[in-house]
């Protein structure tokens, strides 16, 4: 008991309904204005119960003892009379229905069909009952008196103060199939719930790296000290992460009904990014969480952008492996987009920090469109199809090891380089390279329907720029290009005749436009004669582009201050290519000596 009630208790507790052989176990603070002067007597009243099947002990002041270590020494006391199966209630629930009356045959019925289609010894394992307030996130556990013998105590309060003890538990047996909810029991929090504000301080701990795994391998020795075969047993966990700010629910849909093949177990967590999101479809995102059990939708309260929303996704996540999917990928077309990176951990996950899958855009149909590939800039979507170990993959489609690495708060919100960061430090955090994942195939329509502007790209120059104080060792110099002939250009109008500046300005970018249009005839496998037709105009926004990227990236410095880095690049290839950075460097010395030569 917390000492914080409703204005009518009784009525509240009144509505708990026990098993005829159950014994309920009340931890009251000593300074509790309600119940201090309570005893077993008024409690066997109002449940209608028998006062010696209720004990009471009293934990001190609020405060002294922590809540779940409360709940270890009640839960002790109930071993110590030879009880079977424990939960843990607070004194603010109901139970929401009249189905959930007779709450523990059905949970007994619960334990034995995940003994029977698991094929190990009856009580391993927990049952959570559903809590209306967040229906898929485990609260209020029932475990079997097993659970004492694998772990010698209810959750170890060492590391557990007041919190985290329910997802904790679900997830040490969800691996092995032994985590279930028990959807025709759903109680209400009348006080507490994920949506209420709580009574006291949540002391949160970090439980889903290391503290997870020891929780898992102790529930595996002790099946292998059962004789059961861990290789039927024992899956894979693997979370998908959706942020999403545009929120097309119909297409969010689809990705959470992508299904893991046998063997793995799967959770989407849905990130919404929108704080001005309108009611009806938050409405629409719940509605989709109770069609799909393995759903979790969670509400950014500000607009924390890519990084941070894709971070709140990790930590809501607790498994072994994380894929990422941006929430306007078309899967209908691959629903077997989540199987195929299935496979490929089952494969190689012994060796990978990750998985990189290709992501496909609609066929070309207009200038800009082309302008956008024939500039390069969507390369690494589809390098999974070029590299066998890429060194990076964008997070539209992508699949990493789960490890303490998280997105780099710095980058833009809009998104732009932090996907790269992500994936370099995955590797470094684990030694593993990243491994091409081709049968992973995603489509990304067009932005904005088709018709979307430069701008968008020198948007993702403001985050990729910081790539290059980030990490230095990924650098080189190259003489300069358009956009830093112009800079000194403009600088130039000081010292030289505003005439002979200006049309020095003007025959860099004709020499820029004339690379281009070679560059996309040589793409294209087109000739010179046709370079008055379709080509000029795909030069001309081939040209555009990537120069609202140039651009991008000499603004990004400049405005930092970091005038070292103009005329210094980041290597895309990150030292997987080594002949890239001399190509660039080539190509860019063949377009100064074009633009110094003659003049």
């Amino acid at each position: 008991s917390s000492g914080q009630h409703s204005t009518t208790p009784l009525e509240r507790l009144k509505n708990l309904k026990f098993d005829e052989n159950a014994l309920v176990y009340i931890g009251i603070d000593d300074d509790d204005d309600f119940y201090n002067d309570k005893n077993a007597e008024f409690f066997g009243q109002v449940f209608e119960m028998q006062p010696q099947k209720i004990k009471i002990w009293r934990s001190g002041k609020k405060g002294e003892i922590p809540l779940l270590a409360i709940y270890c020494h009640l839960m002790k006391m109930g071993l110590e009379d030879g009880c079977e199966y424990f939960t843990m209630w607070g004194d603010d629930i109901n139970l929401c229905s009249d189905t959930s009356k007779d709450w523990l045959p059905k949970i007994k019925s619960t334990f034995h069909s995940m003994s029977k289609e698991n094929n190990t010894p009856y009580g391993i394992g927990v049952v959570s009952l559903v809590d209306i307030s967040s229906p898929n996130f485990p609260t209020f556990p029932v475990l079997h008196k097993t659970h004492f013998e694998i772990f010698g105590k209810f959750i170890d309060t060492t590391i557990f103060s007041n919190t985290d003890a329910d997802p904790f538990i679900f997830e040490i047996y969800r691996p092995f199939g032994l985590s279930r909810f028990q959807p025709d029991v759903r109680i209400c929090n009348t006080i507490g719930g994920t949506d209420a504000l709580p009574r006291y301080e949540k002391q949160h701990v970090l439980w889903k790296d290391e503290v997870l795994k020891q929780g898992i391998a102790s529930v595996k020795r002790y099946l292998e000290s059962k004789n059961v075969c861990m290789d039927l047993v024992q899956k894979t966990t693997i979370g998908v992460v959706v942020p999403t700010y545009r929120v097309d629910v119909d297409l969010i849909r689809n990705i959470v009904h992508l299904k893991a093949p046998q063997g793995f177990c799967k959770r989407t967590y849905v990130i919404c990014d929108n704080d001005n999101l309108d009611n009806d479809t938050k409405l629409r995102l719940k509605h989709l969480e109770q069609e799909a059990p393995d759903l979790r939708v969670r509400f950014n309260t500000e607009n924390l952008g890519a990084s941070g929303t894709r971070n709140r996704g990790i930590d809501e996540s607790s498994e072994e492996w994380i894929a990422f999917f941006d929430d306007d990928l078309d899967v209908s077309k691959n629903y077997e987009l989540l199987t195929r990176y299935c496979e490929r951990i089952k494969e190689d996950g012994d060796r990978a920090s990750g998985f990189v899958g290709p992501t496909k855009f609609p066929p070309v149909m207009s200038p800009m469109q082309a302008g956008v590939v024939l500039s390069g800039i969507t390369y690494f979507w589809g390098i999974a199809n070029c590299m066998p170990s890429p060194p990076w993959g964008v997070t539209a489609n992508l699949c990493a090891r789960r490890t303490k690495v998280r997105f780099h708060s710095d980058f833009i919100k809009t998104g732009g380089g932090e996907d790269i960061a992500f994936c370099l430090d995955t590797v470094s955090a684990t030694g593993m390279p990243l491994l091409a994942a081709p049968k992973a195939l995603a489509l990304h329509p067009w932005w904005e329907g088709g018709d979307f502007s430069a701008k968008r790209f020198y948007n993702w120059t403001q985050g990729d720029g910081l790539l290059v104080d980030k990490y230095p060792n990924l650098t080189y110099y190259t003489m300069p290009n358009v956009i830093e002939w112009s800079f000194f250009t403009l600088i130039g109008v000081l010292l030289f005749q505003i005439q002979t500046t200006l049309l020095f300005l003007v025959w860099v970018w004709i020499v820029e436009f004339l690379f281009d249009a070679v560059r996309t005839i040589r793409d294209e496998k087109t000739s010179f004669s046709e370079l008055f037709g379709g080509v000029l105009t795909r030069s001309l926004f081939r040209t555009w582009v990537k120069n609202h990227v140039e651009f991008g990236h000499l603004w990004v410095h400049l405005k930092r201050g970091k005038l070292f880095n103009v005329c210094c690049r980041f290597d895309w290839f990150c030292e997987k290519c080594p002949e890239a950075p001399t190509t660039t460097k080539r190509s860019h010395i063949y377009y100064n000596l074009f633009v110094l030569v003659p003049w």
